[in-house]
């Protein structure tokens, strides 16, 4: 039964042995192993990329240089520009004075406030106040 465990431990021991020093030709085979790994990695990204970019251009979502984009902004400038529709002498002065009209209600609403407020119900809130006892006015 000794005997037994004891070529058990050397097994262990062997096995422990082989797995922490591998040799030289079995360290090569790996780096080779992992090289060619690394390798077709690199092919695969390489393929991935090369495949979105040729789907951009059919999509025609390439990217594109400084220059071309500046060219493609005042082409899409032009056409929208084309787009625009001019209103008449008359829906301009009609807008015009719809504008002017506003402004001068505005005002007048304004300073109708402002009056009321200010000469109208603020010398009664002093008088108010200074009859107060406790807050005099000086």
């Amino acid at each position: 039964m000794a005997n037994k465990k004891d070529n058990q431990v050397e097994q262990a021991v062997n096995s422990v042995e082989t797995k922490a020093k591998p040799s030289k030709e079995e360290k090569a085979a790996e780096k080779q192993v992992l090289k060619a790994a690394k390798k077709e990695k690199k092919e695969n990204r390489k393929a991935a990329k090369e495949a979105k970019k040729n789907a951009a251009k059919k999509e025609g979502k390439e990217k594109l240089g400084f220059f071309a984009k500046i060219a493609k902004f005042f082409r899409d400038y032009k056409s929208e520009f084309k787009k625009l529709v001019w209103p008449s002498r008359q829906q301009l002065a009609k807008n015009s004075a719809v504008v002017l009209i506003s402004i001068l209600v505005c005002s007048v609403a304004l300073w109708a406030i402002d009056y009321v407020l200010g000469d109208l119900l603020l010398p009664g809130l002093y008088n108010l106040i200074s009859l107060l006892p406790f807050m005099p006015l000086k």
